[in-house]
C-alpha cells in the first residue's frame, strides 16, 4: 500500500516553480535542469515586487535544522545553484494506529523532516470531545522557544478511525476555525492579513463496503458537501488557498466506491491531484505510478504556488507504516509579511507568589511580618481625619504597597513567562530524545546519497564504487566541521556509558567503520529511550489509578472530570475575525488591531440604542412612573437598618473564613490567601478603610480598575468576540467589603419579602427548586384539565451589561433603601475601567460605559431588584395570567367542606432566565410587549 508515484533514488526532478501571475500549463514539459533553475531565478527575482503588498501577517518558521535529507525532498535551487530549504512543507501519512505509543517518534519525524503541516490518518485514537476540539501542545524537541500543536478529531465510533493535523506554533496562531466529523473529517481554516485564507481538509475515509461502513461513507460525503458549500472555493479569488488531503481508501478510478465521491467533487470544484499534476510536468522517466489511496488535492492558487509533490517512505528509525507519506512543497513567501511589519514579542519573565510552597511556619512568619510592617507604616496616620477621595487613595496606596513588600520578603516567588511550556515527558526522557535526534541527523550527514547530491557529483552506476568515486578534496571540505560533531557525539556516548571510537578525520578508508559506530550508538540510544519511556508510562498509569481512587473519597468532581477527560475550555486572544466599516469579514493577528477591536466590542456590550437618562421617576413613561414610586411599595426604611451599620472585624473574619482560595486576583494581585493570613490588627486596619468608604460614599480609585478575561461560550469561539463572554476580575479587598453588604442586603430581602414571589433567585431560603415546581405544576395542570398553555422561554443576553445605572438607582429607591447606601452602590459601578488580558500582557484600559460587573458579589441581588418592577407590573395583570385551581379535600364525607385553591402564574424568573406562561398566544404577546417596553 503506497502513497503516490515512486520517485527515483538519485535523480533530481526538474519541475519549475510557477509564477503566481501565470497558470501552470498542464502540457508543459521540461527536461532541462538549467531551464528549471533559470525559471526559478526569474520568479525569485520577482518575489519582492509580487509580494510586497504584505498580504498577511504570517512569519514563516526558519527551517535551520542541519538536516541534509531535505536535499532529496526539495529539488529546487536558488540563484547560486545551492540547495536550500526555504519552503512550506505539507504532508499526509497514515500512521496505522498506535498514536499515543508512536507520539514521540511522530514528533521527531515532524521535526527532523522540516514539516510545517502534517496530516495524520488512522490514529485509532477515540475520545469523545464534542464541541471542545482536542488540541495538544507539545514542546519542540530541539527548540525550547517553539511548540508543536496537534489538532485531533477523535470522535469516531470505533478505534479504526481518527484523524489529526500537526502544525508549527507560528502557523497555529493563524488557526481560527476547526470543524470535524466522527473521527473521519477534520477541517481547519487559517486566516492571514488582508483576508488571505488557507483551508485544509484532512480525511480518513473507511475502507469496507458492508452496509454499516457505507452509511458512514455517505455521512462523510454529506458532511464534506456541506463543508464546501459554506467555503469559498472559487479559483478566481486569489486570496483563498484550499487543500484536501488524506487517506481516501479509494483508487483514482474506483468509481463504484462511495469514497470516490470526494475525488469527483474535488475535480468539479477545480481541485487538481497534485501528485499527478507534478508527475505530468516532469520528464517521462519519473512518471511511474502505482496504485494509491493517499492524496493531496489543491485548487489553482495552491498549484500556482507549488514547487513539488512526491512520496516518501517513512524511515524505520521513526515508526512503521506500509503507507508512504505524500508531501507537497509550497513557496514560503505565500503568507510572508514584510520585515518591518514583524513585531518583536518579548518573552519577559515575571515573578508571582508560589503559594503551594507555603506551610504553617512560613505563614506564621508572614503574619508576624505583617504585624511589624503595618504597625510601622501606619504609626503616624490618623484614619479618623480622612475626609477626601485623595486621602482615601493615599491610605489605600500605602496599604497595598506594604502588603506587596511583605509578600516579596516572606512568600517564595516563581518565575513565569507569557507562554510557559508544560512538558509531557520528564527531563531525562527529553534529553535522551534530543540525543536520538542528534544522532539521526548525523546519520543523514553520513548518507552517501546526500554527499553526492550536495556536492553535485555524478553517481556511479557501480554501487561498490560509491565511496572511492568521491574526490579526495571533497572529504576535506565536506567533513571540515567533523571534529565539532565528533566531540559532541563522544560527550553523548560518555553520558550513556557507551564506548565509541571516532577518529579526528573521516577518510575513504574508515568511512564505513565510523558510520557503523554512529549507527550503533543511535540504536543504543533509541532502545534506551524506548525502555525509559515504557517504564515512565507504567509508573504514570499506576500513579493515576491511585490518584483516582484517592479522589473517589476526597474530590469526586475531580474524579468525574478525570474519567470523562474534561478539561477547562479557554481561548487565547491572539487572532480575530471581525467586520470592518464596510461590513467585510477581516482576519487579523495584529496586536494593535486586536486591541482596538476587543476594546470596541467589550465597551459596547449591551449598549442601548436609547440613551435616555432617568434622573427621577418623572422621566419614566407611564405606567412605569407609578410602579417605581416608592410610595406604592410595601417596604419601609426600617428594613435596611443593618445596611447602615458600620462593618465590624467579626464580619470581615467571617467572610474570610469561607472565602475561596486559588482564585485569580484583580489588578493589584492581592489574593484571599494574602488577606486570610494577615495579623488581626492589620485586618482591623483594613476594616477601618472599609468604614471610611461607607462614610465617604466612595471607594479607592484603584478599586474601580478591573481585569477582563474572555472565556468561550459553550460552542467554539472561532476567533469571533461575539462567541465569547467576559469574566471580570475585581480587586479582592473590594469584593471582601461588598460581600458584607451583600449578606446584609440578602438577609433583609428574605426577612421582609421585598421582592415578588416569582423573582427571588439567590435570596436566602430560595433555590431553583421553587421555579421548577411552579413550571412543572402548570404543565401538569394544563395536561390533566386539557387547558391551553403557551410557554415562552427567554434568556437575556448580556443581562448584567444591559443594566442602566440611572434606572438601577430608581429601582433601589423604589424599595426604600437609604440614599447613602444607594449612592455607595451606584459609585461601585461608576467611573470604572477594564483592561483585557492577552497572552503577552494586558491591553490599555478603557472606560466601562454601563452595566454592573459580572464578578461582583452583590450583582445577582442588584439584578433581582432591577428586574423586580417588571415582575410586579406583570403580576398585577391578572387577566393575562394562566390560572390554576385545585381542590383540597377536608372530609371525604362532606364535599361541601372542600377548599378550592387558586393560583395565577404569568412568569417565573431565575436571574436572567425567564419563563412566560399564558392561556393564549394573544395574551403572551401582550405580556412580551410590556416586557419590551421595560427593556
Amino acid at each position: 500500500m503506497v502513497g503516490v508515484e515512486n520517485q527515483p533514488s538519485f535523480q533530481v526532478p526538474i519541475n519549475s516553480l510557477p509564477s503566481s501571475s501565470k497558470n501552470i500549463e498542464k502540457t508543459q514539459k521540461n527536461s532541462n535542469n538549467q531551464n528549471t533553475k533559470n525559471r526559478y531565478n526569474n520568479n525569485n527575482n520577482n518575489d519582492n515586487s509580487h509580494h510586497s503588498s504584505g498580504s498577511t501577517s504570517y512569519t514563516p518558521d526558519v527551517n535551520d535544522v542541519p538536516n541534509e535529507e531535505h536535499i532529496t525532498n526539495l529539488h529546487v535551487v536558488n540563484t547560486d545553484n545551492n540547495y536550500f530549504i526555504d519552503y512550506l512543507k505539507i504532508g499526509t501519512i497514515n500512521i496505522q494506529g498506535g498514536y499515543k505509543t508512536k507520539l514521540i517518534d511522530i514528533i521527531n519525524y515532524f521535526d527532523t523532516h522540516n514539516f510545517n503541516i502534517l496530516n495524520l490518518t488512522e490514529t485509532q485514537y477515540c475520545h469523545k470531545h464534542e464541541n471542545n476540539k482536542l488540541v495538544e501542545r507539545h514542546p519542540h524537541p530541539t527548540n525550547k522557544n517553539l511548540s508543536i500543536y496537534i489538532i485531533l478529531d477523535a470522535n469516531g465510533d470505533n478505534r479504526g478511525s481518527g484523524v489529526g493535523i500537526m502544525l508549527t506554533s507560528t502557523l497555529y496562531q493563524h488557526v481560527h476555525q476547526i470543524r470535524f466529523h466522527k473521527g473521519r473529517v477534520l477541517n481547519i481554516e487559517l486566516g492571514f492579513k488582508r483576508d488571505y485564507k488557507l483551508n485544509i481538509t484532512c480525511l480518513y475515509l473507511p475502507a469496507g463496503r458492508d452496509k454499516h461502513t457505507n452509511i458512514i461513507k455517505k455521512e462523510c460525503n454529506q458532511f464534506i458537501d456541506q463543508l464546501f458549500r459554506t467555503q469559498n472555493t472559487n479559483d478566481d479569488n486569489h486570496k483563498f488557498y484550499n487543500l484536501i488531503m488524506g487517506d481516501l481508501n479509494c483508487y483514482p478510478k474506483e468509481k463504484n466506491n462511495l469514497n470516490h465521491h470526494i475525488i469527483q467533487m474535488a475535480k468539479l470544484k477545480g481541485f487538481k491531484d497534485m501528485a499527478k499534476f507534478h508527475a505530468e510536468n516532469q520528464t517521462p522517466d519519473i512518471t511511474r505510478t502505482t496504485h494509491r489511496i493517499d492524496y493531496i488535492f489543491g485548487n489553482n492558487n495552491i498549484l500556482n504556488a507549488s514547487i513539488h509533490t512526491f512520496a516518501q517512505k517513512i524511515p524505520p528509525s521513526h515508526f512503521t507504516s506500509d503507507h508512504k507519506a505524500v508531501i507537497t512543497l509550497l513557496q514560503n513567501d505565500l503568507f510572508k509579511r514584510s520585515r518591518h511589519h514583524q513585531g518583536n514579542r518579548r518573552n519577559e519573565q515575571k515573578e508571582k507568589p508560589n503559594y503551594s510552597l507555603m506551610n504553617d511556619d512560613l505563614w506564621e512568619n508572614y503574619k508576624s511580618h505583617s504585624k511589624t510592617y503595618f504597625k510601622h507604616r501606619f504609626q503616624y496616620i490618623d484614619l479618623d481625619n480622612i475626609s477626601t477621595q485623595d486621602e482615601l487613595d493615599h491610605i489605600w496606596n500605602i496599604f497595598e504597597h506594604s502588603l506587596h513588600n511583605i509578600k516579596k520578603s516572606t512568600i517564595p516567588q516563581k518565575k513565569i513567562t507569557p507562554q510557559e511550556h508544560h512538558h509531557l515527558y520528564p527531563l531525562h526522557i527529553r534529553q535522551l530524545n534530543r540525543h536520538v535526534i542528534t544522532l539521526y541527523k548525523t546519520k543523514q550527514f553520513l548518507n552517501l546519497k546526500h554527499i553526492y547530491i550536495r556536492n553535485k557529483i555524478e553517481i556511479p552506476t557501480d554501487k561498490s564504487l560509491l565511496v572511492s568515486s568521491i574526490p579526495d578534496s571533497m572529504w576535506t571540505s565536506y567533513f571540515k566541521n567533523w571534529k565539532v560533531h565528533r566531540d559532541h557525539i563522544q560527550k553523548i556516548a560518555h553520558s550513556m556509558d557507551h564506548d565509541i571510537i571516532l577518529n579526528n578525520f573521516i577518510t575513504q578508508e574508515d568511512f564505513f567503520a565510523q558510520r557503523t559506530e554512529i549507527y550503533k550508538l543511535y540504536n543504543h540510544l533509541k532502545l534506551k529511550r524506548n525502555d525509559e519511556l515504557s517504564q515512565w508510562k507504567t509508573e504514570r498509569i499506576d500513579y493515576f489509578i491511585n490518584q483516582r481512587n484517592f479522589d473517589l473519597s476526597t474530590n469526586q468532581t475531580k474524579m468525574i472530570n478525570s474519567i470523562l477527560q474534561r478539561k477547562p475550555r479557554k481561548i487565547t486572544l491572539d487572532r480575530l475575525i471581525f467586520k470592518d466599516n464596510n461590513n467585510d469579514t477581516i482576519f487579523t493577528n495584529n496586536p494593535q488591531i486586536i486591541q482596538k477591536e476587543a476594546i470596541k466590542h467589550y465597551q459596547n456590550i449591551g449598549k442601548h440604542d436609547n440613551q435616555s437618562t432617568y434622573r427621577s421617576i418623572d422621566d419614566l413613561p407611564l405606567p412605569w412612573r407609578t410602579i417605581y414610586d416608592p410610595a406604592n411599595h410595601h417596604s419601609n426604611s426600617d428594613c435596611w437598618d443593618t445596611l447602615q451599620q458600620q462593618i465590624d472585624i467579626s464580619d470581615v473574619l467571617a467572610i474570610l473564613k469561607n472565602s475561596p482560595t486559588n482564585k485569580a486576583p484583580g489588578p493589584s494581585q492581592i489574593t484571599y490567601e494574602d488577606l486570610k493570613h494577615l495579623y488581626k490588627d492589620v485586618l482591623i486596619l483594613l476594616t477601618q478603610i472599609f468604614n471610611l468608604c461607607i462614610h465617604l460614599d466612595t471607594i479607592p480609585t484603584k478599586w474601580c480598575d478591573a481585569l477582563l478575561f474572555p472565556i468561550p461560550k459553550p460552542h467554539d469561539w472561532d476567533s469571533k468576540l461575539t462567541n465569547t463572554r467576559p469574566i471580570t476580575l475585581l480587586e479582592t479587598t473590594r469584593k471582601l467589603m461588598v460581600s458584607v453588604f451583600s449578606q446584609r442586603l440578602n438577609q433583609s430581602l428574605a426577612k421582609y419579602n421585598i421582592l415578588q414571589f416569582n423573582n427571588r433567585a439567590g435570596v436566602l431560603g430560595q433555590s431553583c427548586l421553587e421555579p421548577l415546581f411552579q413550571i412543572q405544576h402548570s404543565i401538569e395542570h394544563a395536561r390533566i384539565y386539557k387547558k391551553p398553555l403557551w410557554i415562552a422561554i427567554q434568556d437575556l443576553s448580556k443581562a448584567y451589561d444591559r443594566v442602566d445605572i440611572t434606572l438601577l438607582r430608581l429601582a433601589l429607591q423604589r424599595i426604600k433603601i437609604p440614599e447613602k447606601i444607594i449612592t455607595f452602590f451606584i459609585n461601585l459601578f461608576s467611573n470604572r475601567y477594564n483592561s483585557i488580558i492577552l497572552p503577552n500582557g494586558n491591553l490599555a484600559s478603557y472606560k466601562v460605559l454601563q452595566g454592573i460587573d459580572q464578578g461582583e458579589v452583590v450583582s445577582p441581588l442588584l439584578w433581582n431588584i432591577y428586574y423586580d418592577p417588571l415582575f410586579y407590573h406583570i403580576n398585577q395583570q391578572s387577566h393575562l395570567a394562566y390560572k390554576c385551581d385545585t381542590t383540597k379535600i377536608k372530609n371525604i364525607y362532606h364535599k361541601d367542606s372542600d377548599i378550592i385553591h387558586n393560583f395565577e402564574l404569568s412568569l417565573v424568573g431565575y436571574l436572567d432566565d425567564t419563563t412566560w406562561f399564558s392561556p393564549s398566544l394573544e395574551t403572551l404577546e401582550t405580556k412580551l410587549d410590556i416586557a419590551h417596553s421595560f427593556y
